[in-house]
């Protein structure tokens, strides 16, 4: 698959999260990233990366950057940025566009005339669905993306979906909910190593930016009475920080009054290994995020506490934007109201006597994973597709602005309105696609027949199994999600599961064809095993 990533700074070290994501990706998938400033190519390596540049602009650079910090949609236009968007993107010719950021994505999308419907995923993260809302301008691009139905939009938590949804006043169409992932083959603790590791001092960590909503000045104050009250030396605890940004050199002037370089070191800015190097010596992971109070600036989850979990270390956190979705209090660490220094400082005493904690690795897992293990009140899928069938809204297709193709000649082709009706809703002698699979695949299969791997006008039988898995994760709106697959030529369809199951795992394909055409296809009527199918698992 061809995919187009847009990300206003590429490779911004404190925004290593995406450089992973782009990577990873770039592993299964044909990549290419715009940009309009690349930094750091030696320490983040990426191949098709374009960097583009705003030309000559319309105001001078200063008028134009505060412009553009209020928000006016006309600042972020550039006849130059659109006519590069244009070259690239025809050339490259992308199935899907993902921008980081809802307030960056501003600068594609406002030079992006997207004639051919290319789906486009913007990704929100914490300030631009936080402190970036109290924007009246911003507010009402974000109603505009939320109608115009090439526009999905990616939260890191539920907690930032409803707040966006509170700002602006109306629920958002096609909201995903993706928590950020983990590389938790990379991050996986040496166990061997940690049981030859000295147990004293207790070492705190903490990795992340240096930024008024990552908390380091409760953290410095909250260590400071925890030392005091407890009588503890620097031979029985100490705390690094790693990391750099714009708090740093005030946090360092803090400890030094404080006189707790004894206590606290800084180690910088790390990299991947060195971050992991890092979390394999220490005890515990802190990370006091809070609301900024100059600009109400928030986190999503943070990348790190994930990782720090995933390595298996007790955490410290705060009750603060979607953190409480990976940590429970007492479970896998502690959790404290915001700023609240006391009660952090008898965390950080309470935790002392916690060893490492495998259950926060499984949790992080379950996460990754979470769809699987939402619990659904009706345990016969194949008749909840039927229901879904009854709840479609009879409407015009083409005001809903559904599209769907098929494949002729190896070209993609839209199918008419006429034939989606047919498709969505069916007609006085012909059920909707959805009744017709569902009593296809009710069939009793014995071992003496086979389910034929031809259905001529149907939809491939994964989209059964997503359907599944979207009704029971959410119990709503499998037209929406009909709309976003291809269905293989109307006159043949070849059942094909490979086409939307994870591209990194064959064995999904295969596990399907062999079930088809084996004694044991009455497992096809099974919701828990098209559910976990449907999954990759």
């Amino acid at each position: 698959m061809k995919i187009l990533y847009f990300v206003k700074t590429f490779a911004n070290p404190t925004l290593t999260f995406i450089y992973n994501e782009i990577h990873e990706i770039s592993k299964h998938h044909e990549v290419l990233v715009i940009t309009l400033e690349r930094r750091n190519a030696e320490l983040f390596p990426l191949e098709n990366v374009i960097e583009v540049s705003y030309g000559k602009a319309y105001f001078p650079r200063k008028i134009l950057q505060k412009l553009q910090y209020a928000d006016f949609e006309f600042s972020f236009k550039s006849k130059f940025i659109k006519k590069h968007l244009s070259d690239i993107i025809e050339k490259f010719n992308p199935v899907i566009i993902h921008t980081h950021f809802g307030f960056e994505s501003w600068y594609f999308l406002e030079n992006f005339s997207n004639i051919k419907n290319i789906p486009v995923f913007i990704s929100f993260h914490g300030f631009d669905a936080s402190h970036k809302l109290n924007s009246l301008r911003y507010r009402n691009t974000v109603l505009k993306w939320n109608v115009d139905t090439n526009v999905h939009f990616i939260f890191v938590s539920n907690f930032m979906l409803k707040n966006i949804q509170n700002k602006i006043g109306e629920m958002i169409n096609r909201a995903n909910i993706l928590y950020y992932g983990t590389d938790v083959s990379f991050f996986s603790s040496d166990k061997l190593l940690r049981n030859n590791t000295p147990n004293i001092p207790k070492v705190f960590l903490q990795i992340s930016s240096f930024a008024e909503k990552k908390g380091h000045y409760f953290t410095v104050k909250a260590f400071e009475v925890f030392i005091k009250k407890y009588g503890l030396s620097e031979q029985d605890v100490q705390l690094i920080f790693a990391g750099d940004g714009l708090t740093r050199n005030y946090i360092m002037d803090l400890v030094k009054s404080l006189h707790l370089e004894k206590f606290i070191h800084f180690e910088g800015l790390v990299t991947h290994f060195r971050a992991k190097e890092l979390m394999q010596k220490a005890n515990y992971f802190v990370h006091h995020s809070v609301t900024s109070a100059s600009v109400g600036d928030m986190e999503g989850i943070p990348n790190a506490l994930m990782e720090a979990m995933a390595m298996e270390l007790p955490v410290i956190s705060t009750y603060h934007s979607g953190i409480p979705e990976l940590v429970e209090d007492g479970v896998n660490g502690y959790l404290v109201p915001e700023r609240d220094i006391d009660q952090y400082a008898e965390k950080l005493q309470q935790i002392l006597q916690w060893d490492y904690a495998s259950k926060n690795r499984e949790k992080v897992i379950e996460l990754l994973c979470l769809i699987q293990s939402r619990k659904v009140d009706d345990r016969y899928a194949l008749d909840l597709m039927a229901k879904l069938a009854a709840m479609l809204p009879r409407c015009d297709v083409k005001e809903r602005g559904f599209k769907l193709y098929c494949t002729v000649n190896k070209k993609r082709v839209p199918l008419p309105n006429e034939t989606l009706e047919t498709i969505f809703y069916g007609t006085d002698t012909k059920p909707c696609l959805i009744t017709q699979i569902h009593t296809l695949i009710q069939r009793k299969v014995k071992a003496s027949t086979r389910l034929p791997l031809k259905l001529s006008k149907n939809m491939t039988a994964n989209l059964v199994a997503q359907l599944i898995a979207i009704s029971r994760d959410t119990g709503c709106n499998a037209t929406d999600l009909m709309a976003q697959y291809s269905l293989a030529d109307l006159d043949d369809i070849v059942l094909d599961f490979s086409e939307m199951m994870r591209p990194y795992d064959d064995r999904v394909e295969e596990k399907l064809q062999e079930m088809w055409e084996s004694d044991h296809a009455d497992k096809l009527t099974d919701p828990d095993f098209l559910f976990n199918l449907s999954l990759g698992i």
